[in-house]
């Protein structure tokens, strides 16, 4: 069919406006003509790209592909599929074609269309639903192993308070106590990354949490790393717990200084940003508006690509054995995650590595910076009576055995309708232990049926997950007293004689 005049003028027209690249080539492979999506997309003018093999614009083993297949698309006329192509410059881009042998004769036809953004994004999408997965998995685990830390290190400070403070055995139980507090600290990490440790956010101005842990981390990266700041005047403020961004920082700096084993230099810079709706097009999980920026970039050897591809997975690490538990940057991420921000790490083999954390902009003045008092008062005895409810054997074993030791009545029940039907008989109970979450009824339930029963009954809530998951769950509300497992006898019996205090209170 022969196009008249008009009908020419109008498909090109359309070839020369179309967002996707069209090209024609030839038997050999070779451009005959393109139109400007063509050029933009392989970096060279049209007419540079004339007479050009389109072999050239591909890497030696897409060529390779390409070369391979070309028999079969002249023999069947057409074909689709996907290859990369890199520009002039050395830019890789991903590209799917649908192409069409001999349109005509001697001639062939394909429309190629990038797709990089859409792979990066699937990419990054994939990346956050497998750190989810695992985010659940590792809460999981870290919930069951913190029952087993509180039975391994409950028994042990009860022994310990046995002993006399010459006995040979007291140095034993002391490294059995240290090895749990290590468990502990795993435990934590792995909640951290899970987005179910528990957070104390405050308005904070991030300047002045670089400043104040400036000094720890000069000492803790070295000499021969030079530690600069580039702090933005006039920062947003933001919503986060002081004590984890620190914990971040360090974290960071850590990772830093291992990758510069001759020295270097460590940036730590802050920043307003405005992310765009462009930016979060291109980045997964982040929604535009305001932000303050927290960027970590060292000098050091960098990371390939596969490196970065696992980097905040946990137990992921380069380092040996010995030097790593590969949850440092998982614990960072889970940090980041769970104050609402994100965070994506830039890095290049022999470039060095940049961190950028994106906090969102919230209103109101900052905190002041002040570290909370700890709690100093003495551990006190009672004579009250406590319904422990615990599931869990052993746990129920050591928690009521810490309690008796200072001096309490104990109720002791393994599931909710048990607990129901001790707090109903001759001894009524003053406090509520409960874990969260057991069979059947769940501590919740069981503690809003005896409260309504009871007015005057105080709970106390434990469980091996976060604060913030259970609230977040709705199993918990924010006000309600909280111990975290694993914890250890005498933060057992200070959180015990608080709400049994309080009672007196009106709190």
């Amino acid at each position: 069919m022969r196009l008249s005049a008009a009908q020419s003028r109008t498909l090109a027209l359309l070839v020369d406006n179309a967002s996707d690249a069209i090209v024609v080539i030839d038997d050999e492979r070779r451009f005959v003509d393109v139109n400007p999506a063509a050029s933009v997309l392989l970096g060279l003018t049209i007419g540079e790209l004339r007479g050009r093999a389109i072999d050239d614009s591909l890497p030696s083993e897409e060529a390779s592909r390409l070369a391979a297949s070309w028999p079969s698309l002249i023999r069947e006329g057409k074909g689709r599929g996907e290859f990369a192509v890199v520009q002039l410059g050395g830019a890789r881009r991903d590209v799917e074609y649908s192409a069409t042998a001999n349109f005509l004769p001697g001639r062939h036809v394909a429309v190629l269309r990038d797709v990089t953004e859409r792979r990066q994004l699937e990419a990054q999408l994939l990346q956050a639903q497998r750190l989810e997965s695992v985010g659940r998995l590792a809460g999981g685990m870290a919930h069951d192993f913190n029952n087993l830390l509180v039975v391994i290190s409950g028994y042990a400070q009860l022994m310990q308070g046995d002993l006399e403070a010459d006995d040979p055995h007291r140095g034993n139980l002391d490294e059995i106590l240290r090895a749990a507090g290590r468990a502990a600290e795993l435990t934590r990490q792995l909640l951290a990354f899970s987005r179910q440790q528990v957070l104390h956010p405050r308005v904070l101005d991030l300047n002045e949490v670089v400043t104040a842990i400036g000094p720890m981390l000069r000492r803790l990266i070295g000499e021969d790393v030079a530690l600069e700041t580039a702090l933005a005047p006039d920062l947003g403020v933001v919503q986060a717990d002081p004590g984890q961004l620190e914990q971040v920082l360090m974290n960071l700096s850590v990772n830093a200084r291992d990758a510069m084993p001759q020295g270097g230099r460590l940036t730590i810079e802050t920043a307003n940003v405005e992310l765009d709706a462009a930016f979060a097009q291109m980045h997964a999980t982040v929604k535009s508006g305001s932000y303050v920026l927290l960027a970590v970039s060292d000098t050091g050897v960098g990371m390939d690509a596969e490196t970065r591809r696992h980097l905040f997975e946990p137990f992921f690490t380069t380092k040996p054995t010995a030097e790593g538990t590969g949850l440092g940057l998982a614990t960072v991420y889970g940090i980041v995650k769970q104050s609402g921000g994100s965070i994506w790490a830039y890095s290049e083999p022999g470039q060095g590595s940049t961190f950028k954390i994106y906090l969102p902009c919230v209103a109101g003045p900052a905190d002041p910076l002040t570290a909370v008092a700890n709690e100093t008062n003495a551990t006190q005895d009672g004579t009250e009576t406590i319904l422990v409810v615990e599931d869990d054997a052993a746990v129920r074993g050591v928690l009521t055995a810490m309690l008796r030791r200072h001096g309490y009545r104990i109720l002791e029940a393994s599931d909710g309708r048990a607990a129901v039907d001790l707090a109903g008989g001759p001894e009524e109970p003053d406090l509520l232990i409960t874990d969260l979450v057991m069979p059947g009824m769940s501590g919740r339930e069981l503690a809003d049926r005896l409260v309504a029963q009871r007015p005057g009954l105080r709970t106390l809530f434990a469980s091996g997950y976060g604060h913030s998951t259970l609230v977040r769950r709705g199993a918990l509300e924010p006000s309600m007293s909280y111990l975290a497992k694993p914890f250890g006898a005498n933060e057992l019996a200070r959180k015990v004689r608080e709400l049994l205090d309080a009672r007196g209170q009106g709190g």
